[in-house]
């Protein structure tokens, strides 16, 4: 399931031509995907350097999940690490047929 979905970020990501999902019901905070992409920027994990941002919102109960502007889709690696590395399979792909990044809660 995560091979299919990472083919797709690397046929669209050169173009950025993606958008990452979240699925709320799947994500439980576990801060590997931020871990994963800190390792991607800066060689080292590190939830402070990563493009990646969770928080909890303890009033509602839902999780919070940023995207800095500094995300490069992890365009030197073979797919997109933050969905690779989700042991939960909260993160998906998807195309978007434009050129902007965004990220969608499902």
């Amino acid at each position: 399931m995560i091979s299919e979905k990472s083919d797709s970020c690397t046929e669209n990501r050169k173009e950025g031509n993606i958008k990452i999902i979240l699925d709320e019901q799947r994500c439980r905070g576990c801060n590997s995907c931020m871990l994963a992409c800190s390792f991607h920027h800066h060689g080292t994990f590190s939830k402070e350097a990563s493009s990646i941002q969770i928080s909890w919102d303890y009033v509602s109960g839902k999780i919070i999940w940023r995207i800095n502007p500094n995300c490069d889709l992890c365009e030197k690696e073979s797919e997109c690490l933050c969905i690779k590395y989700c042991p939960y399979e909260a993160l998906s792909v998807e195309p978007t047929g434009s050129s902007l990044f965004c990220v969608d809660s499902k």
